[in-house]
């Protein structure tokens, strides 16, 4: 029986036939997995946000950004929530699209002790309270901003401490407060960070529109949605400092 076998040319043939299809295939792969991790994201926010209502229901009605430090650990929401068990696991504190090796995988270290590397917490400004860092649009109540949140905003100044009263918000179902985040130095996009304001940046961070154009967010109600750079404008919040998906910073 005389065998067949292939040409050069029909290898050719084949291998750039298999190049196409998989040049087809993959970037409906990425949006797959892409999707997959937006998901994956929206849990995570609503767990964490979760855990911030329950610690509110354990505080008269507080939910926080940063008290006390507690057995010397920093008492930033992440590692404050992760040492009164509120959060038992570090990876509900990032997005999976977020691919800086400080993310889902930074440092215990980190986790343990300082625990910046997470889903950013809204952080208002009030010099009448002794606080000057933060959302300066709070402070200043530019485009109307603290009239529409409402006065929810404590600060504490011995401690330093942070908190919003939630019988004080106006609209909790049209108010961010935990997003999808970012710092971006030396035009590198890093890990989440656990803060961020609507009219300025906050050590480097914002919100990062991660997720195809968009950031998801939680809500004092405790629900999350994804939202463009039109609708945070919209929003209660007035966002006007965002990044984009590539770290390129926008700005109203």
């Amino acid at each position: 029986m005389k065998r067949h076998y292939f040409t050069l040319i029909e290898l050719l043939i084949v291998i750039a036939i298999i190049a196409i299809l998989a040049a087809m295939l993959l970037p409906a792969l990425n949006k797959a997995r892409e999707r997959a991790h937006k998901s994956a994201c929206i849990n995570n926010i609503r767990q964490c946000m979760s855990a911030q209502l329950l610690y509110a229901n354990d505080n008269t009605d507080f939910i926080f950004y940063k008290g006390s430090a507690i057995d010397g650990i920093s008492g930033v929401w992440t590692s404050k929530l992760r040492k009164l068990e509120y959060i038992s696991n570090y990876k509900l504190t990032g997005c999976p699209s977020n691919k800086h090796p400080d993310n889902l995988a930074f440092h215990e270290h980190d986790w343990v002790t300082t625990s910046y590397c997470g889903y950013g917490f809204y952080l208002a400004a009030d010099q009448k309270q002794g606080n000057y860092v933060g959302d300066n649009d709070y402070n200043d109540n530019r485009n109307k901003k603290r009239d529409l949140m409402g006065e929810c905003y404590i600060y504490k100044p011995d401690g330093a401490e942070s908190y919003y009263f939630l019988p004080r918000f106006k609209r909790p179902s049209d108010t961010p407060m935990m997003a999808d985040t970012a710092r971006v130095m030396d035009n590198m996009v890093l890990a989440p960070w656990v803060q961020w304001g609507g009219g300025n940046l906050i050590d480097k961070g914002a919100i990062h529109l991660i997720h195809n154009g968009q950031a998801n967010i939680g809500y004092p109600d405790g629900h999350v949605s994804s939202l463009n750079d039109g609708n945070l404008w919209e929003s209660t919040q007035k966002v006007r400092v965002v990044y984009l998906e590539n770290g390129f910073l926008r700005q109203r």
